[in-house]
């Protein structure tokens, strides 16, 4: 017998199964709990679109920006989202996530959560807490630049020094004058050894960083419960139909 005859002869039996697990699918989508997703972003410093340099900044901002994303992850960022909103750590650690936006100097922060208002609490103070992550290193970083305006004052200092006793060596006779100034020199260049040093292991310890900035914050959430419906459905609807 045709096979097309034995599917009209069986019809309700072909159909049956698969409007009954396409119901099903459905059906354990919507008791399922749904999820919720908050967005949020942040923005490096100093992308100014006004800036004639703004095309290099972009390009350079960005590549920030995919480094600075990974900081959601930083334990001072978990620990400072954990401690406000008084959730356990592997909550935060599982509900966030972060990634750069293409050729832009931003990158948006997201949230899962099991409500819509925790999942906005959760970007927005995931979104402060890795702008206070990145802007202290940022802190750390000005304090080396300081370093490197101290050095390069006391390099000055010793090149007057230089100087001086050269014009002191002109009149061999002038001993004292000649020590004075070379005890001055030891002395400044002493220091500047000691900046030299210290402005190295400072920049080994905090390599220069740009900040950021609030560029939006999370004012609502999505939830994954038609989505979750739509899929489990369609699934339902293939088992049944493959019976």
């Amino acid at each position: 017998m045709p096979i097309v005859l034995v599917v009209r002869r069986h019809l309700a039996l072909v159909i049956f199964p698969t409007l009954v697990l396409l119901a099903a699918g459905i059906a354990v989508g919507a008791v399922r709990s749904p999820t919720y997703t908050a967005q949020a972003s942040l923005i490096i410093g100093g992308s100014d679109p006004a800036s004639p340099n703004f095309g290099g900044n972009i390009s350079a901002a960005g590549s920030l920006a995919t480094a600075y994303s990974r900081a959601i992850v930083a334990t001072p960022v978990v620990d400072s989202v954990s401690s406000k909103l008084k959730v356990s750590r592997s909550i935060v650690t599982g509900g966030l996530s972060s990634a750069p936006v293409p050729d832009s100097p931003a990158f948006n922060v997201y949230a899962n959560a099991s409500s819509a208002h925790l999942a906005i609490a959760m970007a927005n103070t995931a979104n402060t807490s890795v702008l206070a992550y990145v802007n202290a290193l940022n802190s750390a970083s000005r304090s080396t630049q300081k370093l490197l305006a101290s050095y390069e004052a006391a390099s000055s200092k010793v090149s007057q020094d230089n100087s001086a006793l050269a014009v002191a060596g002109r009149t061999p006779s002038n001993t004292r004058a000649i020590t004075a100034a070379r005890a001055t020199r030891d002395r400044d260049q002493l220091i500047l050894n000691t900046l030299g040093s210290a402005y190295s292991a400072a920049l080994q310890a905090n390599p220069p960083t740009t900040g950021v900035s609030v560029l939006t914050t999370a004012s609502g959430a999505t939830s994954d419960r038609k989505s979750t419906i739509e899929l489990l459905g369609f699934v339902g609807l293939v088992v049944g139909a493959l019976l």
